[in-house]
């Protein structure tokens, strides 16, 4: 009886020592978001298709980097650009952009796309002249495309919005106060 009196009178700080650090720890901890889950969830949303006035955009096979120096989210996509009653033109596209959270969805959001590159398989003097005309709005189609999404199990460990998050060469990271 009175080992067990002795083990409570041990026990019963340490846990509630356990209970007052354990929000302090996870308020300081940071979530960490690996860059092949953020590719993953991107090859779940293509193939993206989006319509512009007459054209039709496709976007697919996304490839993500990541830049810790500049916190920016560099990507290329195959695309397709369709026109009724023309050959489609196929081609690469690469951006490089910031993001946005919406604390709502739970979700990171390109913002403010630069067009980096666009090449086209194949393309003719015309072909070129759309190219130029149609970089401009290529950008604007990307601006709010959703790069990752917190899942519920993650939000189960964070329930508030992440006070910062920053962009690191391997991943994004989310800290939380």
């Amino acid at each position: 009886m009175r080992l067990l009196r002795r083990n409570t009178l041990i026990a019963l700080p340490v846990a509630l020592l356990a209970l007052v650090i354990s929000p302090a720890l996870r308020a300081i901890s940071p979530f960490f978001v690996p860059k092949f889950l953020i590719k993953l969830f991107l090859q779940n949303q293509t193939p993206f298709v989006t319509n512009w006035m007459i054209f039709e955009f496709s976007f697919s096979n996304p490839d993500v980097n990541l830049a810790k120096k500049d916190q920016r989210i560099f990507l290329s996509f195959d695309i397709r650009i369709s026109v009724p009653n023309t050959i489609a033109q196929n081609g690469k596209v690469a951006i490089s952009s910031s993001f946005i959270y919406e604390a709502n969805s739970h979700t990171i959001f390109l913002k403010d796309p630069i067009l980096t590159s666009i090449n086209f398989d194949q393309v003719d003097e015309r072909g070129h002249q759309l190219i130029k005309q149609l970089s401009p709005f290529m950008k604007e189609l990307l601006n709010g495309y959703p790069i990752y999404k917190l899942r519920p199990e993650d939000l189960k460990l964070f329930p508030k919005a992440p006070s910062s998050i920053l962009v690191e060469d391997d991943g994004i990271r989310f800290y939380f106060s």
